[in-house]
């Protein structure tokens, strides 16, 4: 592999756990209960994710579709699809209907099914947002090469104030 890809990479992987690191929240984001745990919460259910893996990988979309070299071909099940933004009990609570095997299994689409969909994925889009917007200022810190980082944030307010609209709505 080459040197420039494998430092790309280390880099990456560096601003990501930092970026990460700093985008923790002091409690959820659904019951507003303090101090966690924060679950593993999968956008899309393990259950699923189980049947279409290979010894417990999933293809990385960006890999796949994108042909990105910088990323892997694979990724784990438990970080395939993952925020970090709601405590267990909700996520259990909140999306029983979506993450019945059974309910899939039998086609039961109700909209309370489809609102729990709409919902996991409004926190799973926060739950990213909330590291990229961090991602521009972490690289600024070690690199000092973006100029006008103002503009970049008043985007990720922007998007995170229409994202918690969305999701409130």
């Amino acid at each position: 592999m080459n040197t420039e890809i494998i430092d790309y990479r280390k880099f990456r992987s560096e601003v990501l756990r930092e970026a990460r690191s700093r985008a923790k929240i002091e409690k959820c984001f659904l019951c507003e209960q303090k101090g966690g745990p924060f679950c593993n919460s999968h956008l899309i259910p393990r259950f699923i994710l189980k049947n279409i893996s290979t010894d417990g990988n999933v293809l990385n979309f960006n890999r796949f579709a994108l042909n990105f070299d910088f990323t892997d071909m694979e990724c784990g099940l438990n970080k395939a699809g993952t925020f970090y933004n709601i405590c267990r009990k909700c996520d259990n609570t909140y999306f029983s209907d979506y993450e019945n095997e059974e309910n899939i299994r039998n086609f039961t689409f109700s909209n309370r099914f489809l609102a729990q969909i709409i919902i996991k994925n409004f926190l799973s889009r926060l739950y990213k947002r909330s590291i990229d917007c961090l991602m521009p200022e972490i690289i600024n810190e070690k690199k000092s090469i973006i100029s006008n980082m103002g503009f970049i944030q008043n985007i990720c307010n922007l998007d995170m104030r229409d994202y918690n609209e969305d999701l409130l709505r």
